[in-house]
Order: structure tokens, then C-alpha cells, then sequence
């Protein structure tokens, strides 16, 4: 996990049980992406703009 998402889900409790209660196949996705979640926020984006995509689902 890059450092960032790392320190986010460390100093954020609320951003951390969101990422915690996330499936694990997004959990996985937003890993790959950790550098570019920097806040709650661009981690909420990142999970809504992945679950619109049906890719995820192998559509």
C-alpha cells in the first residue's frame, strides 16, 4: 500500500472503517491506485467512479 493511503487510513478513523467495510475486490483495486488517494474524499471518489464501472464485475 503506498504510503499515502496508508497514512490517510492511519490519521482518518472514518476514512479507515470505510476502506475496511469496502468488498475485498475494491479494497484490491483501490490499492493499486493508492497513489493517487491522498484524502477521505479522493477515496470516496475512487470507490464511487470504480463501482459505476461494471468492469469490476467482469461484464
Amino acid at each position: 500500500m503506498a504510503d499515502q493511503l496508508g497514512r490517510l487510513l492511519e490519521s482518518d478513523k472514518q476514512a479507515k472503517e470505510y476502506f475496511d467495510a469496502l468488498p475485498y475486490y475494491t479494497r484490491d483495486e483501490v490499492k493499486k491506485h493508492a497513489g493517487e488517494i491522498e484524502s477521505a474524499a479522493s477515496l470516496k471518489l475512487f470507490v464511487e467512479t470504480f463501482t459505476q464501472n461494471d468492469s469490476f464485475r467482469g461484464a
